[in-house]
């Protein structure tokens, strides 16, 4: 087992309790199982492995957490489902975050699941009859859901497009990839804490942040200030398109945005200024899968919004960075 690369699946947490029964509970893993062969193809051809069922004899278990759902436990279906696909039980991870995705467990990690950059590249440019295009420039990395084996679906979007954001400023030369590295969520929330936003509880909490926050991280690693732009309502997003069109014909940073629980980051706009509207180009940090081109475009990590991605009623905050020009 040393030198093999052991992947681990916990499918049973893809679904909640409530839609587990004794008689769907098998079909649903298998499913489940079933939606990762792509990714069983990325460790075949690191492994040089070919024959798809030597992997799932050799190098695939379950991870899960024994549960108890009444009448059955879910213990006794991984076992059937190992049965099933013919699994060798060689490993069974007890996680206490109960990830919900692929992780490596050993150091090649990195070579599985390297981050891409600049997603969007694979989109149709124009949108907007008209229109014209403002965009972000130079290179970013998209982070997103459960990268780097941390289990922050559900609450983790800001944390995400805060990296993302950060990783602008360290592919276009204005810090020192050296000094200056992309936080983990745990760093993030150690900053904040230090800095006096947040109490001691904070850390390891699943706990949100918002535009502000991420301003503040932004600030203390980059050493740059952020404008925040206030919408009262998100049916008024089109009064700030004059606001966006100026910070990326200026600045050409990811502006992060948060509203309505969610989290994002806008790459760009196709505004058309006569009639007063726009699409959005939407960097999605609550993408879940794998680091490849086409699943992140299929799955809309990158899109194209119209303004009524902006919800009536509610209010967000854009984190605008301002990028330090003497080092252009």
């Amino acid at each position: 087992m040393k030198d093999q690369k052991l992947i681990s699946i916990d499918s049973l947490s893809y679904h909640k309790i409530t839609d587990i029964n004794q008689e769907n509970c098998l079909e649903l893993l298998q499913n489940s199982f079933d939606q990762f062969v792509e990714k069983m193809q990325l460790v075949a051809d690191y492994q040089n492995i070919n024959n798809k069922n030597k992997i799932q004899t050799n190098f695939f278990s379950f991870n899960h957490q024994p549960i108890n759902f009444g009448c059955f436990n879910s213990e006794i279906i991984v076992q059937e489902l190992h049965r099933f696909y013919h699994l060798k039980p060689i490993h069974n991870f007890i996680n206490d975050q109960n990830r919900t995705e692929f992780w490596a467990q050993q150091h090649n990690e990195e070579e599985l699941q390297d981050k891409l950059q600049n997603v969007d590249q694979y989109l149709t440019t124009k949108i907007q009859e008209d229109g014209v295009f403002y965009k972000y420039f130079g290179n970013y990395v998209f982070h997103h859901y459960l990268q780097d084996g941390q289990n922050d679906k559900g609450w983790g979007c800001a944390y995400r497009s805060c990296m993302s954001v950060i990783s602008w400023f360290r592919e276009n030369g204005y810090v020192d990839k050296d000094k200056v590295k992309v936080p983990s969520i745990t760093e993030i929330q150690k900053m904040l804490i230090e800095m006096g936003d947040k109490e001691a509880n904070f850390m390891n909490s699943s706990q949100w942040i918002g535009a502000f926050e991420v301003s503040f991280i932004i600030q203390k690693l980059i050493d740059i200030e952020c404008k925040i732009i206030f919408l009262q309502d998100g049916a008024d997003i089109r009064t700030k398109l004059e606001e966006f069109k100026s910070h990326f014909i200026n600045e050409g940073t990811p502006i992060m945005f948060g509203g309505d629980q969610y989290a994002y980051s806008i790459l760009g706009i196709d505004y058309n200024e006569d009639e007063g509207d726009a699409k959005f180009l939407i960097l999605d940090p609550h993408y879940v899968g794998p680091d490849n081109y086409k699943n992140i475009v299929d799955k809309g990590g990158i899109s194209w919004k119209k303004a009524d991605l902006f919800l009536p009623n509610t209010f967000y905050n854009f984190c605008c960075p301002l990028r330090n020009k003497s080092l252009n």
